[in-house]
């Protein structure tokens, strides 16, 4: 299956399931560390989804170059629909083999890990790091495996639905962790949320 517009059937309803589910959890885990991006960043922003995101960040820093890249073409029309015309904004269709040659100051993935089988997510991971400068920052927010029942059971549900509508080829939450390890991205800072269900993390490429 191709690995583009999965989740267009999904796309104008997705914010709306989100909040059904977890309120601004999710919002406020995105958000969380944006104020440390530098007001004239080159930023990469993967799995972008829909914009809302987007509008917030742009809200807060206007200056910053971004370049998103959204497997989603739906997903794209609706996140320039929140912006309307923004000069410092590229966007590209495709996935992380479509990214510009370039490296980058930031990269930010919100809920893009867990999309991942376990084989297919340090691909990802190598290929996004390549692209981001020595020095530079990944913002990252996903779940979290706590252990606790209440979010296996929710885990499992939100992947059994994406699975099964042909959105996601993952079943489970991969341990991305170790994976940043691998690639030189040593975690700076995190917060969590929702008894560590959810985390925001800053990781800083060191070599």
């Amino acid at each position: 299956m191709s690995k583009l517009n999965r989740f267009n059937w999904i796309a104008r309803s997705y914010d709306r399931l989100v909040n059904i589910v977890f309120g601004q959890t999710l919002n406020n885990a995105q958000m969380h560390f944006m104020n440390e991006i530098g007001p004239t960043d080159s930023v990469l922003i993967i799995g972008g989804g829909t914009g809302k995101f987007l509008r917030d960040l742009l809200k807060m820093k206007s200056e910053i170059r971004i370049v998103y890249v959204e497997a989603s073409s739906e997903m794209i029309n609706l996140a320039k629909q929140q912006i309307g015309n923004a000069s410092n904004m590229s966007f590209i269709h495709g996935t992380e083999e479509n990214i510009p040659a370039q490296l980058f100051d930031v990269v930010i993935t919100n809920f893009f890990l867990d999309l991942f089988t376990d084989d297919k997510l340090g691909k990802v991971i190598k290929t996004v790091s390549a692209h981001l400068r020595v020095g530079g920052k990944w913002f990252v927010s996903d779940f979290e495996k706590t252990g606790k029942l209440s979010h296996r059971i929710l885990l499992s549900l939100m992947y059994l639905f994406f699975h099964v509508t042909g959105s996601i080829d993952a079943k489970r939450l991969t341990d991305w962790r170790p994976l940043f390890e691998s690639e030189n991205l040593i975690l700076e800072k995190q917060q969590s949320v929702r008894d560590g269900f959810v985390s925001a993390s800053v990781f800083v490429k060191m070599k």
